[in-house]
């Protein structure tokens, strides 16, 4: 999938610098937004086709048929005789979820993504630069938005870090 999308977005800055010869750096970040579009397009169709293909509905049964999202869709959730129907409203939806899952599957979720947060702020500040090439990166990013953008060292856009950690921003 990796190679796809590196030929997508590789063949599309390709035929820019043949079309034109010193293109704007605006018109590459456009078309490599576009061609990173269509990558994840193409990945979405393989891996929908390809590794989650749903199996014909004639040879599947009941209790699989009700699994698969396709089917799902167009049919009632079933509930068990001791559960009665749940009419939660979207609060209680977001927290608990909708009913396909277990209940304590959406607060472990929650919890799990709420303590990674703290986990990440905690003491940010206490190994002062932390990284000298992420600092760099941040404090470029914040003087110029090409710079923010790319995940540069500099200002300038002379040389891009590795990987930026949310793109410093």
């Amino acid at each position: 999938m990796f190679g796809i999308a590196l030929a997508i977005t590789s063949g599309a800055l390709s035929v820019l610098h043949a079309v034109v010869p010193a293109p704007h750096h605006l018109v590459e970040l456009v078309v490599l937004v576009l061609a990173n579009l269509a990558a994840t397009a193409v990945r979405f169709v393989l891996l929908r086709g390809w590794v989650f293909h749903p199996a014909d509905p004639a040879d599947l049964t009941s209790n699989q048929r009700n699994r698969l999202m396709t089917i799902t869709a167009d049919m009632p959730p079933q509930t068990s005789a001791d559960e009665p129907p749940r009419h939660d409203g979207m609060l209680a939806r977001l927290v608990l979820g909708d009913g396909s899952q277990p209940r304590w599957v959406r607060p472990a979720l929650l919890v799990l993504l709420v303590a990674t947060g703290l986990l990440y702020l905690w003491a940010l500040g206490s190994s002062g630069w932390a990284n000298n090439y992420y600092a760099a990166a941040a404090q470029a990013g914040t003087q110029d938005l090409k710079a923010w953008l790319f995940g540069s060292l500099d200002p300038g856009n002379a040389i891009t870090v590795d990987k930026p950690p949310a793109r410093c921003g």
